[in-house]
């Protein structure tokens, strides 16, 4: 953690703040140290900088030093997947368009057609149980579990990435 020492005067005694706007400046700065290390003990992060160590998905990438890009591409799965979802488990709108409307046939289809399209991939890469892993973190948020095969996952979001043209 970086932290700068306090201001000094010539014999050595601590420097006072000499205007307000100083004193709200060194204020400020204390409390983003503060934020800081309350972020960085976080047990899920263990010491990691990264903002991608807020997600199961994003540990999992970091941990087995795979692309950014891997990253990405199962935050967008995960959100596309959630929107399809959500659509087909709503009830449907009376009004169109607008906040709170009908999402267009056409954009479910293509959500479905896209979530079948990336499951498949990943399954064939790294069968039920990859496909399953990357599920499990990137949608449920949740830690893989030890009886996953950690490869299968790995081999999973590869595909993932490479069909949805990230990598």
């Amino acid at each position: 953690m970086n932290v700068m020492p306090p201001r000094r005067e010539p014999n050595g005694r601590r420097q006072r703040a000499s205007t307000a706007q100083d004193r709200l400046n060194e204020l400020n700065r204390a409390r983003e140290q503060a934020e800081i290390a309350t972020v960085l003990a976080q047990p899920h992060r263990q010491g990691e900088k990264s903002p991608m160590a807020e997600s199961a998905i994003g540990r999992f990438v970091l941990q087995n030093a795979m692309q950014r890009e891997l990253y990405d591409a199962a935050v967008e799965y995960a959100r596309t997947r959630g929107m399809w979802l959500s659509v087909m488990g709503a009830p449907r709108a009376e009004h169109h368009g607008g906040s709170g409307g009908d999402v267009p046939e056409e954009l479910a289809h293509k959500w479905r057609d896209d979530v079948a399209e990336w499951r498949r991939a990943m399954g064939e890469a790294g069968g039920k149980e990859g496909a399953a892993a990357i599920e499990i973190m990137a949608c449920d948020n949740a830690e893989l579990p030890p009886r996953f095969e950690r490869l299968a996952a790995m081999s999973a979001l590869i595909a993932l990435g490479k069909v949805m043209g990230r990598i």
